[in-house]
């Protein structure tokens, strides 16, 4: 049985004073053309959830809300998913397949990274493996730090590229992340879906406006002179 394609989502936020948060998820192929884009209407959280949530409500409303909801819209299954906020990458922690951070600073840490994420062998379950089932792999990595007190513990994120745009990945997400990039030789630009997105949400914000605005008004009855 052939293997299925891999496919590569990308998912962004646009938050608007006026409007509201509006989110947008375009999945793409690995040649980088759209298999096919979900997006919601606005979410306004009442001053109620402010209150409520406090400093917690960005992660709710972009994981929880509105992340939470177009992931479950998608038709295609998604093999890696690419966001440009931080609190996105809490949908790591429900989700199967790699939650990726486009990462600009260079930084060798994130630590707003490293609060939302989790590691994959986390995600799913929380029985632990028996001792003997473990690989020879972490069973050699395990005799290493044994050996040596000095040894420096693995890093929980790294810096990868994705068709030239650095992204900041789980440690325990490499091995899978590097074989999907390793499929994406013809994806001319790793950060540019991205701006695809926020302009289809401007151009379907602007279509429900012109919609609204070209409603015929409704017929009132003169008033008696």
């Amino acid at each position: 049985m052939a293997k299925a394609a891999e496919t590569l989502g990308y998912y962004t936020v646009i938050e608007d004073q006026d409007t509201g948060w509006t989110g947008g998820l375009l999945l793409l192929n690995q040649a980088g053309r759209p298999l096919e884009f979900q997006c919601t209407l606005p979410v306004r959280p009442s001053r109620a959830h402010e209150i409520l949530f406090g400093a917690t409500l960005r992660e709710h409303v972009i994981s929880e809300v509105i992340g939470k909801l177009l992931i479950d819209r998608c038709r295609n299954p998604i093999s890696m998913l690419c966001c440009d906020m931080h609190e996105a990458v809490a949908l790591s922690k429900d989700c199967s397949f790699p939650v990726i951070f486009h990462d600009e600073s260079q930084q060798e840490h994130d630590e707003a990274f490293e609060r939302f994420s989790k590691p994959r062998n986390e995600r799913s379950t929380n029985n632990r493996e028996p001792s003997s089932s473990h690989s020879l792999p972490s069973l050699l990595h395990r005799h290493r730090s044994d050996a040596s007190s000095s040894h420096a513990p693995e890093p929980s994120s790294l810096m990868i590229e994705v068709s030239g745009a650095p992204f900041r990945i789980a440690s325990s997400d490499r091995v899978k992340v590097e074989s999907i990039v390793a499929g994406l030789g013809d994806l001319p630009d790793g950060a540019e879906p991205f701006e695809r997105i926020r302009e289809a949400i401007k151009e379907a914000q602007s279509q429900i406006s012109r919609a609204a605005t070209s409603r015929p008004a409704t017929s009132r009855p003169a008033s008696a002179a």
